[in-house]
């Protein structure tokens, strides 16, 4: 049995010895990592928000955040704003509880009735005005803002080709630092996710009480928002023949 797997010992190294030297050793490389950012002047935002209803029983919480949310979807339709663009979800129904937790002083409260929304506007400049319109129809919270491009791929493509740009200038400096030149690429990968394609506004509205919130709700043609830019990043990590 011993003489056996020696045998096939041997045989498995004669083997491996065997690719090694049909692959040949390898060639002279030089391997850089290029990177590239695009800044890129949003054309859309993201709404994530949320409409919550307290009352003295769940019936009535239930009843009331319907109401609501039937009121929201009627002013979205008079905006012109598409179906697909829009979407419930999220529906939450607690009972509220005052004081410490299962101490002496602990009581009831109302009940709560939540659901959040999500939104998206292909034009900006209507922001104010919805947002004044969601707010007046019965939105309380509001729990951030994204500003993102319908144009991802364009830019991401942008991006790529600057990032092989840089690694190939990067490259060619090296080699000729050491006296020497580069030929073809012999591997290129892509490293890694892109950076997040949004930037995100850091914005909350909380109902405080049933019928009142903690900010002053903007007039529709009061400009409350600056879109700005957003990154579009790109790493590539690429080897070329050393000359």
């Amino acid at each position: 049995m011993g003489s056996r797997a020696g045998v096939l010992l041997v045989c498995a190294m004669v083997c491996m010895s065997g690719m090694a030297l049909a692959q040949g050793p390898l060639p002279a490389l030089i391997t850089v990592n290029g990177e590239a950012t695009v800044n890129v002047v949003p054309d859309e935002v993201v709404l994530n928000f949320g409409v919550q209803s307290l009352k003295p029983s769940a019936d009535e919480a239930k009843r009331d955040l319907d109401a609501k949310i039937q009121r929201i979807l009627n002013f979205v339709k008079t905006q012109g704003i598409d179906q697909k663009n829009f979407q419930t979800s999220y529906l939450q129904l607690y009972h509220n509880y005052y004081g410490e937790h299962e101490g002496p002083e602990r009581r009831r409260g109302e009940y709560v009735a939540r659901q959040t929304i999500t939104m998206t506007l292909k034009d900006i400049s209507s922001y104010e005005k919805i947002i004044s319109g969601l707010v007046r129809e019965g939105v309380n919270q509001i729990e951030g803002i994204f500003f993102q491009t319908s144009e991802l791929a364009k830019y991401r493509e942008q991006a790529r080709t600057l990032a092989l740009q840089s690694a190939r200038q990067k490259a060619e400096k090296m080699a000729r630092d050491l006296g020497q030149s580069i030929g073809a690429a012999y591997a290129v990968e892509e490293e890694g996710a892109v950076s997040p394609m949004y930037r995100e506004m850091n914005m909350r509205m909380n109902m405080v009480r049933e019928g009142t919130t903690d900010v002053t709700v903007p007039a529709e043609n009061d400009p409350t928002i600056a879109a700005g830019q957003i990154p579009v990043k790109a790493r590539i990590r690429v080897s070329f023949y050393l000359k």
